[in-house]
């Protein structure tokens, strides 16, 4: 990318705001960070510098040189976030899963087929294979994407306090999950050590990190009102932040929370191929913080979630490296960027403590996106959202009420009508009536002329 400075004026206007708000708060961390900011130089100040954008960072020179108490008080939001232990279920089944581990065979196939209209595998492996497709369609019809009815069922506010907000044994079906999309991964010879580094970014992310992804977040509270986008889908965060119809930033991949009629993008993922560059995951960590910078912007538009505990998730996959950041916005709208966790992708067979770790990321991803679902899910509208739902709901309870008079209108007319058709029937038979009593005295008086003519006649041949 290229390394441009930002335009002077933009850079001095956003750190302008910053301290704005760093002075309105009398707290000693605030007033330091203040102060220390007021001898940053402005112009040396470039896009990929977080403060450049009214964003304070943990690994900045301006956080890295707070004195230890005021450094504990600036981390002390996230530090909630990561559950200080793991069940020991957990640790128990990553290492059974390695020492269980059974490679695929060598040229198992020995035996040369032919299409003979018969299966080649046994009932009971065709049976695993049908219950593997079936749970990828489960996985489809409980996605939000498919289905714009979302199902809320997280009602009660949840908190980072240092605890999991799921049992034992739901945290073990996650990390179940997970190692399965392990096994496969450790079985695909693409990831061998001789092909490994060949694979492109799209052969690596749909083959390992896509699957592990979904393995974590499936089955979250909310059900149908949550998705993964995976298609390098434009972020509408991103967009509307640009703004003047600019298109937005692509992550390779997003997950998305819908409430009421808008979709929050609460997790955006950047990924690399297996051999990754010092350029690309610089360039991709920038992406990041950008991404989830727009995100948290994006979300209180329209919505209210407490401040220092809810928060955007970055994921960062840079060769085997997994990174987990997260965005929050302080009681002075101030935003900070925390570097969460990290651990090594075990992409081949690799020890239970390597293996244990990577779960550990991801399940620490899936407990901060439960807490923040259920901030968002709970979170207050602003008073211009609140009013402008008010006024929809007032106009469409106009409308309904003309609609149903229009409704009873009709069934009045049809009631009218009915009554015509059948006025108009007994008329229509009246004068059927009227008009054979017509022709039948016609006839008559025909039948009577005539005989007076026969009458007539007959006296006129007697005389």
């Amino acid at each position: 990318m290229k390394k441009d400075l930002l335009v002077p004026v933009k850079s001095k206007k956003n750190i302008k705001a910053l301290k704005g708000k760093l002075k309105k708060n009398p707290a000693q961390l605030h007033q330091y960070l203040f102060s220390s900011i007021n001898k940053v130089s402005i112009s040396e100040l470039t896009w990929e510098d977080p403060l450049a954008s009214q964003v304070i960072s943990d690994d900045s020179d301006l956080v890295l040189n707070l004195p230890i108490q005021l450094r504990d008080s600036f981390m002390k939001p996230v530090r909630q976030m990561v559950p200080p232990f793991l069940p020991p279920i957990i640790q128990e089944k990553c290492n059974e899963f390695v020492e269980n581990f059974i490679g695929r065979g060598i040229d198992s196939l020995s035996r040369k087929l032919v299409h003979n209209g018969k299966w080649k595998e046994s009932n009971e492996e065709l049976a695993e294979v049908a219950s593997r497709i079936l749970g990828t369609l489960n996985d489809t019809w409980n996605n939000q994407a498919f289905d714009p009815e979302g199902i809320d069922s997280l009602s009660r506010k949840l908190v980072h306090n240092g605890k999991w907000k799921e049992s034992n044994e739901e945290l073990a079906e996650v990390a179940s999950r997970i190692l399965g999309t392990l096994n496969d991964t450790w079985n695909n010879q693409a990831f061998d050590p001789e092909f490994a580094k060949l694979q492109s970014e799209g052969t690596y992310v749909n083959n390992v990190i896509l699957p592990a992804i979904r393995a974590t977040l499936k089955c979250l509270p909310l059900g149908k009102s949550t998705f993964v986008s995976s298609s390098e889908r434009q972020s509408s965060a991103s967009a509307d932040r640009k703004g003047d119809g600019r298109l937005g930033r692509r992550p390779d991949i997003m997950f998305v929370m819908k409430r009421g009629e808008k979709n929050y993008e609460l997790l955006y993922a950047e990924c690399s191929r297996l051999t990754c560059t010092t350029r690309k995951e610089k360039n991709d960590g920038v992406k990041l913080w950008r991404e989830t910078n727009d995100g948290m912007y994006w979300t209180r538009k329209s919505c209210k979630p407490d401040k220092d505990e809810f928060s955007i998730i970055g994921m960062q996959v840079a060769g085997k490296k997994l990174r987990l950041s997260v965005l929050i916005r302080d009681m002075s709208e101030v935003h900070r960027y925390y570097h969460l966790h990290e651990s090594e992708i075990p992409i081949q067979q690799s020890s239970p403590s390597v293996v244990t770790k990577f779960i550990e990321t991801l399940l620490i991803l899936r407990n901060v996106l439960i807490v923040n679902m259920s901030l968002l899910h709970n979170a207050s509208l602003p008073k211009s959202v609140r009013l402008n739902i008010s006024a929809s709901y007032i106009t469409m309870t106009n409308i309904q009420s003309k609609i149903d008079l229009l409704k009873q209108r009709a069934i009045d007319l049809e009631a009218e009508n009915a009554k015509l058709k059948q006025i108009i029937k007994e008329n229509a038979k009246r004068k059927a009536e009227s008009l054979r009593e017509v022709k039948t005295r016609e006839r008559i008086e025909k039948t009577m002329l005539e005989l007076d003519g026969c009458l007539y006649r007959k006296s006129l041949s007697m005389k």
